[in-house]
């Protein structure tokens, strides 16, 4: 691990997840501690001592997940410090599109990788090489770690660049879960392959890609839509600095996808978004585009801890009760996704 990061002694970095999740102790009390480096913990995530400390620190590369991927190429603040000392971003928990990967590397002049990790993995079965890293991506799978994916209602594997669920095999894979047998055998196949839950693509370079989580799939028409890739064409949009995508009901197509949207000061329009978000799709992908479009000039948003996607019951702003899509705040030391409601959209 610490050849694969090219590690150096002596390194200090910043650390706000949580390191009880399997990303925080393995990325930072493995690799920085077990490496000889230092860590500067912060009881919570803030974004102005977030780079103070990797400024003055001449921080070599950052731990992160998505949102905090999105702050760093989008928000204002990040001009007023001197990151130039930063040399490798790595974010994890969730996945991040390709148009954010490169607007964090073009912004700090640095590496962006991300990599693919489970608690039940072990942690991790990919990772991005330094040497060849590839915008959105997750990596390559690790030594002797086999992969595939898998055609969910046939269960037939799928050839590079279709999407299906990922299944993994390897030494890292748990044994099973704790006194609950159900559950590990809904997980784990006959054979020793784990299902991930991910719905994600390789390529013909053997590069995974990460797209959604089977669960938050929405159907229309028959079709998997999936949010996540959705959100990631929304933030793209200069004016756009946040977006979630969830299901509404709809009686013709079972299932449509509307999205809310945190706007910058000079808001786009509901038409100038829905714009955008078709402009990037090929015209033969009608399911894949966005039905309506709700703005809104600024909202406190909830995620769950280091990234994971997860329910967050404990904390409900006024206007809506979230358990689907992604939007993202700061509660505490919670960085990360929440999952907004459909209950939501079925009603507007």
């Amino acid at each position: 691990m610490h050849r694969w990061a090219d590690f150096q002694t002596g390194e200090v970095t910043a650390t706000f997840l949580p390191l009880f999740h399997i990303y925080g102790m393995t990325a930072l009390m493995n690799v920085h501690l077990a490496g000889g480096g230092a860590l500067v913990t912060m009881p919570r995530f803030d974004l102005e001592l977030f780079l103070q400390i990797s400024q003055d620190y001449k921080a070599r590369r950052m731990w992160i997940v998505p949102p905090v991927a999105l702050a760093l190429a989008k928000h204002p603040m990040i001009d007023n410090f001197d990151l130039s000392g930063v040399d490798q971003v790595f974010s994890g928990a969730a996945s991040m599109g390709k148009e954010l990967s490169d607007a964090v590397a073009a912004r700090l002049n640095c590496k962006m990788l991300q990599a693919f990790g489970m608690t039940e993995l072990a942690p991790a079965t990919h990772i991005t090489p330094l040497v060849a890293p590839r915008a959105g991506a997750s990596g390559l799978a690790l030594p002797n770690t086999q992969c595939h994916i898998v055609d969910t209602d046939r269960g037939a594997d799928m050839p590079s660049g279709e999407r299906g669920e990922l299944w993994i095999k390897g030494p890292q894979v748990m044994l099973g879960y704790l006194n609950n047998e159900k559950a590990t055998a809904q997980t784990i196949t006959s054979d020793g392959w784990l299902k991930t839950g991910d719905i994600a693509i390789i390529d013909t370079d053997g590069y995974m890609f990460t797209v959604d989580r089977l669960k938050e799939l929405i159907k229309y028409k028959g079709f998997q839509v999936a949010p996540a890739e959705l959100e990631a064409t929304l933030v793209s949009h200069d004016q756009i600095t946040d977006a979630a995508v969830i299901g509404r009901l709809d009686q013709d197509a079972g299932e449509v996808p509307i999205a809310f949207t945190i706007a910058a000061d000079s808001a786009p329009s509901e038409d100038d978004i829905m714009a955008s978000s078709q402009t990037v799709w090929p015209i033969t992908n009608t399911y894949t585009k966005l039905h309506s479009s709700t703005p809104f000039r600024s909202q406190p948003l909830v995620k769950s801890c280091a990234g994971c996607s997860g329910t967050n019951s404990d904390h409900k702003p006024a206007q809506f009760r979230r358990t689907a899509g992604t939007f993202m705040c700061e509660i505490g030391s919670c960085i990360g996704k929440a999952h907004y409601s459909r209950d939501i959209a079925n009603s507007l």
